[in-house]
């Protein structure tokens, strides 16, 4: 049910660049029209959001699976782990972009490692810096052994200037073989 809402969603997003791409290019013909500006795949290089973005981020992440678990000595504990990661994106348009990322979690007894990607679709607001987005893929996970994930999130991203942001989101995760758990992550992301 999580992946048909997601491909529903890109779905409409994609239709929808398309058909602006199409109207803006049966008016580019007329100069003073003000549709000729900015677009989904055309852009001001003055803005802070634009097409075709390459970024690349840092991020604190932490993670747990909200349930508590009784140790040896009747101590009751949640799940939590803790670490971070790094990531690259390049939006091809100025509101859908692809994501490609690395991180590690550890707590007291183990680390996960895991290398992943999402579609991520983005609504930036006008000139404030600020951009909400969500996100959906999946990826592998390596502990004891491999598995894969699926996930999906929310966040939100302010863009100091068009080449400096801070980033803050949350996901759900879905491995293959192990509990579902969420994540956090706050990081940094430098765009060229």
């Amino acid at each position: 049910m999580k992946s048909i809402l997601l491909i529903s969603a890109a779905t409409l997003f994609v239709g929808s660049a398309a058909v602006q791409a199409l109207d803006l290019s049966a008016t580019e013909q007329d100069n003073n029209n003000p549709l000729n500006g900015s677009s989904w795949f055309n852009s001001d290089p003055n803005e802070l959001f634009r097409a075709n973005e390459l970024s690349l981020d840092a991020f604190a992440a932490v993670a747990g699976d909200g349930r508590r678990h009784d140790d040896d000595f009747g101590y009751h504990h949640h799940d939590v782990r803790g670490g971070g990661g790094g990531g690259l994106e390049y939006f091809f348009c100025r509101y859908i972009g692809i994501e490609a990322e690395s991180f590690a979690l550890a707590n007291h007894d183990s680390t996960v490692s895991a290398v992943g990607g999402n579609l991520v679709l983005r609504l930036p607001i006008g000139q404030t810096g600020f951009s909400p987005y969500i996100f959906g893929g999946g990826g592998s996970e390596f502990a004891s052994r491999s598995e894969g994930y699926g996930d999906g999130g929310a966040g939100l991203e302010f863009r100091f200037s068009r080449s400096f942001s801070i980033f803050g989101d949350g996901r759900f995760a879905d491995p293959t073989h192990s509990r579902n758990y969420g994540m956090g992550r706050l990081g940094v992301k430098f765009t060229f």
